[in-house]
């Protein structure tokens, strides 16, 4: 997350609108909360500012950051 996400969401998942960054450390996502929502976002942007990043990270870092962004809106 560090690594690629925080630069347009923030350290802490804050988001960032100057750059089209959503705030992910929220109870409520624009496409859906759960583990497979989050995992479809990382995978295939419905937005045009996101990157598709299954194309940039192995499976391994896509379920990492998928369970972390899912852990910063209290999912557990």
């Amino acid at each position: 997350f560090a690594e690629n996400c925080a630069v347009c969401h923030g350290d802490a998942g804050q988001g960032n609108r100057e750059v089209g960054g959503a705030k992910l450390a929220a109870r409520t996502h624009l496409h859906g909360d759960d583990r497979a929502a989050i995992m479809t976002q990382i995978n295939n942007p419905h937005m045009g500012v996101m990157p598709n990043w299954n194309a940039r990270l192995d499976l391994a870092k896509i379920k990492s950051v998928t369970l972390y962004v899912h852990s910063l809106g209290g999912g557990e």
